[in-house]
């Protein structure tokens, strides 16, 4: 699942497929995460394919944009992503699990660094048992099917439908 072209382009130059973007899968600060669980979930099912891929590239945005706020919302968006893709992969069987990033980009430097990047490799059962001993609330948050929006208050970026920006009172109706 790769909305933005480069990383599409790279899939298909090592002979990946590049499934179709869901609804509100955009690649930009506007994208439902929610969305891409979503469809790599149903991807899995179909049993079709014993590898995919799935791209989020607005945290790497926020960094560009030197915006740390919107960067560590979007890092606790993608965690929450995770872990409702943990839960949801559970009723397929063992799943392999990587998460990490491309590259690292600094919000201070604003652009990409060499700095290593956090890597995880598991497998979904091996998650689940820890996600349920070891953790509290945020991970029980995790585990509802709520839709993951993205961020709505943040510098910079036009105002979408899928975001409710605050009004001048503070009201978010």
């Amino acid at each position: 699942l790769a909305p933005t072209p480069i990383i599409a382009g790279l899939a298909e130059s090592v002979g990946m497929k590049v499934l179709p973007n869901p609804p509100g899968a955009t690649g930009d600060y506007r994208t439902r995460l929610s969305a891409k669980v979503k469809a790599t979930v149903e991807a899995v099912a179909s049993g079709c394919y014993d590898f995919i891929f799935l791209h989020v590239k607005a945290i790497d945005d926020a960094s560009h944009d030197s915006n740390l706020g919107l960067k560590v919302r979007f890092i606790e968006a993608a965690d929450l992503m995770v872990g409702q893709l943990v839960r949801h992969l559970q009723p397929h069987g063992r799943c392999g699990l990587i998460v990490t990033g491309d590259h690292s980009t600094p919000v201070l430097y604003g652009d990409h660094s060499c700095e290593p990047v956090p890597f995880l490799a598991t497998f979904t059962d091996n998650v689940w048992r820890e996600y349920v001993s070891r953790y509290g609330e945020a991970e029980v948050i995790a585990m509802t099917d709520v839709e993951i929006e993205p961020p709505a208050e943040h510098a910079g970026v036009p105002e979408h439908a899928s975001l409710r920006a605050a009004s001048k009172d503070g009201n978010n109706d």
